[in-house]
């Protein structure tokens, strides 16, 4: 293989490092970069990805692209991380090429054949003196865009017409949804969870919870064809309630991947933004994800089990996306959720600490605040919803409009509660040129 290819190579190589098991951005990258290795890309090439393992049962990735005239392809070893190059004259459906290491030198040679969506062949590495017998199966292809996912899965905002009343809602395939409600003049907000009571799911039937107290009611959420939201708002001292009207205001979309690790199924759903850091930190994300299920497959008995990541945003601004990321973990099959926090404008994930200036005593005043709104929500009398509430340190998080939200822990007996500390309340402790220094 010529050296004149090398800076290429060893650029491709190092983007597979970061990001090989992602199709996202640094798996796009890698693609394009191995067809930039043809002379006329522009002719077409047909890029085809093999998944298996050779017989000492290590797990090998093979990708293998071609114009009709020659083969140009990758070889990974997901078992000791290492990779090497491929170069050959094409011929259809087999294979006779020599390999390179990552610095563009010979080392070997791949020779097989492609049948029934299978290659079969050997790998010898020269220096090892045995040949690896390879057995891989086709697996889909990646293309330049990520697929979109079923039209059930959204995340729509919505504003009243005097702008007073906020919501969001994150739409569910499987016939479900949750938001926020927020009352912009009081600083209020509750939480919702709800199921569809029509195909369309343009009528739910919602409960909800205010934050800051263990209250809760029944309501129906309807979505007339012009999208305007109609709600049953009710308060603890307002058992009639009121109807609010609310009309979509912005709505984002969502990307869905799936994979399989033997016979473990992984599947993503995420908010979507064509912004080159956001996309690099989803695909890391995604691939510590992914390789734990796979490292898990390796190792377990366990066979035909589904394993979700889920982005549930709680607000989108123009600035930043705030919520949860709900995941399966693959070992204790329990539902962990993470923090979604992204700033935009600085292209990057944002921290409770960059919230608020250096030197403030913010933590401390959010700890008693969170225990004063404790005491207040439960009757000791309940004796054991109200110990669990005041045990539970409330430390998940996210942003909406009227403040900021702490959430406990999803508990199978008392569920869930969250705690709202409106944004005024904060005063000079929240930073000035913070992730949200123009929303407040």
């Amino acid at each position: 293989m010529q050296n004149v290819r090398n800076g290429a190579i060893t650029f491709l190589l190092c983007t597979l490092l970061l990001g090989w098991g992602v199709p996202l951005d640094a798996q796009l990258e890698s693609v394009e970069q191995l067809k930039k290795q043809f002379p006329n890309p522009e002719r077409g090439i047909w890029i085809d990805h093999f998944s298996g393992y050779n017989q000492f049962g290590e797990g090998i990735i093979l990708t293998l692209a071609h114009d009709q005239r020659e083969y140009r392809g990758i070889v990974q070893n997901r078992t000791n991380l290492k990779i090497f190059m491929v170069e050959g004259p094409w011929k259809k459906n087999h294979l006779g090429a020599i390999v390179a290491d990552t610095n563009g030198n010979r080392i070997g040679t791949l020779r097989g054949g492609i049948r029934d969506s299978m290659f079969r062949g050997e790998l010898r590495i020269d220096e090892l003196k045995k040949s690896q017998a390879l057995e891989l199966k086709q697996v889909s292809r990646f293309t330049t865009d990520l697929p979109e996912c079923p039209a059930g899965i959204a995340y729509r905002e919505y504003y009243s017409k005097d702008r007073q009343w906020w919501m969001s809602l994150r739409y569910f395939e499987e016939g479900s949804a949750t938001g926020f409600v927020c009352h912009v003049a009081d600083s209020n907000a509750a939480w919702f969870t709800g199921r569809c009571l029509d195909p369309d799911c343009r009528k739910l039937e919602v409960l909800m919870h205010p934050c800051n107290s263990i209250w809760k009611f029944k309501t129906t959420l309807i979505q007339s064809d012009d999208q305007v939201v109609s709600l049953r708002w009710k308060s603890e001292t307002d058992s009639l309630g009121r109807d609010l009207k609310f009309s979509i205001y912005r709505s984002a979309g969502f990307k869905c991947r799936s994979e399989t690790h033997l016979s473990l199924q992984a599947n993503s759903r995420y908010l979507w933004f064509e912004k080159r850091n956001y996309k690099k930190w989803i695909a890391q994300m995604l691939k510590g994800w992914s390789d734990r299920i796979y490292l898990h497959s390796l190792n377990s008995l366990d066979h035909n089990e589904s394993y979700t990541l889920d982005f549930v945003p709680s607000w989108y601004s123009d600035y930043f996306i705030s919520g949860s990321i709900l995941s399966t973990d693959p070992d204790t099959k329990s539902v962990s959720v993470g923090l979604l926090n992204y700033d935009f404008r600085q292209d990057e994930p944002f921290s409770l600490d960059q919230l608020f200036e250096k030197n403030s005593d913010y933590r401390t005043f959010i700890e008693q605040h969170i225990y004063d709104v404790k005491t207040e929500m439960c009757n000791p009398k309940r004796k054991d919803l109200y110990e669990y509430i005041i045990s539970d340190p409330f430390s998940d998080w996210c942003l909406l409009p009227t403040g900021i939200c702490f959430s406990s822990k999803w508990h199978p007996v008392y569920g869930e509660y969250r705690i709202l500390i409106p944004y005024h309340r904060f005063g000079a402790r929240i930073r000035k040129n913070g992730p949200f220094r123009k929303m407040i």
